[in-house]
């Protein structure tokens, strides 16, 4: 295990989250090496939150700790799959490259964003890059929040759509 790192943020927030990261490398024995030429590193980034794990950094640890080559494989087989079905389930000619390269674009965010059905992304999809978002990035559950869907139907990517009630659940009562 080559590093790992945790995050917290408690006080402000409704509930309290952590979440830990751990890496390994295989191909390589340091955290700083001279990729050679012809020389293959393959590097293994795994993340838990506390909504994942009670002790999300042991469990990402564990997670880093138990990759090799053949799950690695495995999981490379798993995403190809995963992207062959979602493209699958949409095509569209337009006749207009412009078009449909943005077409294929929006699908490619949404099909990258919403793959977890307890967590649909907030204002900002997954694209966060600070701790402290305008709006704390969170669900407004408004236009904002609403319109990130809308193209989801008429794309028959329903299962990404199917998201869209996680938060309003967890809000009520």
């Amino acid at each position: 295990l080559a590093e790992f790192f945790t995050k917290e943020w408690r006080g402000v927030q409704q509930n309290p989250t952590s979440a830990g990261c751990a890496v390994k490398l295989l191909g390589a024995e340091a955290p700083i090496f001279k990729l050679q030429p012809g020389q293959q590193v393959t590097i293994a980034l795994a993340m838990q939150s506390s909504f994942d794990d009670e002790a999300p950094l042991k469990a990402a640890q564990k997670m880093a700790t138990d990759v090799d080559a053949k799950s690695i494989d495995a999981l490379r087989v798993q995403h190809r799959t995963w992207w062959a079905d979602f493209w699958a389930e949409s095509l569209v000619e337009i006749g207009d490259p412009f078009l449909e390269q943005n077409y294929y674009a929006a699908n490619y965010c949404l099909g990258s964003a919403l793959r977890d059905p307890d967590f649909p992304t907030g204002l900002y999809g997954l694209w966060v890059t600070s701790d402290d978002p305008r709006w704390a990035g969170d669900y407004h559950l408004n236009f904002d929040y609403q319109s990130q869907f809308y193209g989801l139907y008429k794309c028959n990517h329903l299962v990404q759509a199917a998201t869209y009630h996680a938060p309003i659940l967890d809000f009520m009562e």
